[in-house]
């Protein structure tokens, strides 16, 4: 039996937007995880970390209903998260 991969890592990159201050303000959206989803089903992997530099309401909805329906975990991060590394040690744990 194959090993399978113990996470999956999104990260939200400047999207079509001409200026780039514009696509960094954008934060995550239902979309965006939706498509993160499936990356995790294919890939057939229990947990996922998304980093944005900011999520929807819809989008946290979203990752909880997931995890409802599959059990799979989405662990989401802001930029902010990781730079403060305090907060970024209890959020893994």
């Amino acid at each position: 039996m194959a090993k399978k991969s113990p996470a999956v890592v999104g990260v939200v990159q400047p999207g079509g937007d001409s200026k780039p201050s514009a696509a960094l303000r954008r934060p995550s959206s239902l979309v965006d995880i939706d498509s993160f989803e499936a990356v995790m089903m294919r890939e057939d992997c229990d947990t996922g970390f998304f980093v944005s530099f900011d999520f929807t309401e819809d989008a946290f909805a979203e990752i909880g209903a997931f995890f409802k329906r599959t059990g799979k975990i989405i662990k989401a991060f802001t930029v902010r998260d990781i730079l403060d590394e305090a907060k970024l040690g209890m959020k893994l744990a």
